[in-house]
């Protein structure tokens, strides 16, 4: 689904390379122009933190598949997800949906005084408990670990995160697994205090495994264009974004995998999102927004 970036515990384990080099955006509290909370939600459906600055109201999410055919809209197509967002505009549940409405599992999600998700529980339509996710901060608040349990409430795994450097700016995170061991490192180079310019991914034995250049920041300081390259330097893929007058999120395309534009209402609140085919261009899903105040 890519309204949201789910970030379950083997999500983490192996994260693709856009993911993981975004997370590394929390750790820029001191910055206004990038998105608050972009990675600890307020990305949340999991552990959800969105790509987009979500207004504090509350609000209905409906997610349509097939909402286009041939590229052109027809009325709105088939129900797939839909997400209740309390005042504070945080997500508190999430029910998806198969076939004409058919109802699948659905996720709760509890919050910290501070609006940050704690827990992400997953039930069967019937309500019974599949697994749940619990969420720990350091004392910058951002996310420290990840504790995953079953449905009897047995521990399975957990991820660490330790985050070191001269915060905020210069920073590294690395990334640790149930018994201690060392998945990856993630390190950031920034210019002027204030504008990332290249990250680098590395294993546990110190080789590169893959790098990314910023070679475009907005009027806001917005990356708009990052390059992803191999360890040999070889040339991955591309990701950029755009925003508008007002710093609103506007366009997202990651090269061959998805295309997706913004609108918003007369209140400057976000509407919708068309989500597109990256290869043919064809619109195919449709999420909209209802707000209640």
């Amino acid at each position: 689904m890519l309204l949201f970036v789910k970030l379950h515990q083997n999500h983490f384990i192996e994260l693709t390379h856009y993911l993981i080099f975004d997370i590394l955006n929390q750790i820029y509290i001191s910055r206004q122009f990038f998105f608050k909370m972009k990675y600890a939600f307020a990305f949340f459906v999991s552990f959800l933190v969105t790509q987009i600055s979500f207004a504090q109201h509350a609000k209905e999410c409906f997610v349509y598949e097939h909402a286009y055919k041939f590229g052109k809209p027809i009325k709105d197509g088939v129900l797939a997800e839909h997400h209740l967002f309390d005042k504070d505009g945080l997500l508190k549940t999430k029910k998806l949906f198969s076939g004409i409405g058919n109802r699948r599992d659905y996720f709760e999600y509890q919050y910290d005084s501070l609006k940050r998700c704690t827990i992400e529980k997953e039930y069967t339509k019937n309500g019974r408990l599949l697994s749940e996710n619990q969420f720990e901060y350091n004392e910058l608040g951002k996310l420290a670990a990840e504790k995953k349990y079953d449905s009897k409430g047995t521990f399975i795994s957990k991820t660490s995160y330790v985050f070191t450097g001269d915060l905020p700016f210069h920073a590294e995170m690395s990334v640790y697994n149930t018994a201690g061991l060392h998945r990856k490192t993630l390190t950031t180079k920034i210019e002027n205090d204030r504008l990332r310019t290249e990250a680098i991914v590395y294993y546990p034995n110190g080789s590169v495994e893959f790098l990314v250049k910023i070679s475009d920041h907005d009027a806001f300081g917005n990356e708009c264009k990052k390059t992803f390259y191999d360890s040999k330097g070889n040339y991955l893929y591309a990701y950029t974004r755009q925003w508008d007058a007002n710093n609103r999120l506007i366009f997202k395309y990651l090269e061959n995998q998805y295309k997706i534009t913004y609108t918003y209402n007369s209140k400057k609140l976000l509407e919708t999102e068309i989500h597109y085919n990256p290869v043919t261009g064809e619109a195919q899903k449709l999420v909209r927004y209802v707000y209640f105040d």
